[in-house]
């Protein structure tokens, strides 16, 4: 079998077992003695294998690493760029309202009915100080009308 295609965490199967003529181990502990030893070869096979991994970055990987990371730069600049837009025009509508309150060319009695950015529809009353004055009455003006009668 040629080498370079052998698997490295090949252990050599049972019939290697150092342990098995020992006069002083039962047949039982010299297999758990060579499962030990194989395990401990395959953590020493790993070890040097993440070893050479961590000292050696893969060229591959560090190229899809530049190309994600300008990906995500662009994502990001596009994102601002739309977040900046969306305060933007809410600032224009709101000072666009503020305008339009303060030109007063509103007819009496106009409803302005807007959909918000939320979805929710806000109606407000174009004259809203005359809803909200108090009717006051005159006194004197009912004792009058009530005297001439």
């Amino acid at each position: 079998m040629n080498s370079s295609n052998q698997n490295p965490f090949d252990t050599g199967g049972d019939s290697d077992n150092p342990y098995a003529a020992h006069p002083q181990l039962t047949p039982l502990e010299a297999d758990v003695l060579w499962e030990y030893a194989k395990l401990s070869k395959v953590l020493k096979t790993l070890c040097g294998m993440t070893r050479t991994l961590s000292e050696t970055p893969s060229e591959a990987l560090l190229n899809q690493l530049r190309g994600l990371e300008r990906q995500m730069g662009l994502v990001l600049t596009l994102f601002k760029a739309s977040l900046w837009a969306v305060v933007v025009d809410g600032q224009e509508e709101i000072e666009q309202a503020e305008a339009e309150e303060d030109r007063g060319d509103f007819r009496d009695g106009d409803r302005d009915a807007s959909l918000s950015q939320t979805g929710e529809t806000t109606i407000r009353l174009q004259h809203p100080q005359q809803r909200y004055q108090p009717h006051r009455y005159d006194d004197d003006s009912i004792y009058e009308e009530e005297s001439t009668m």
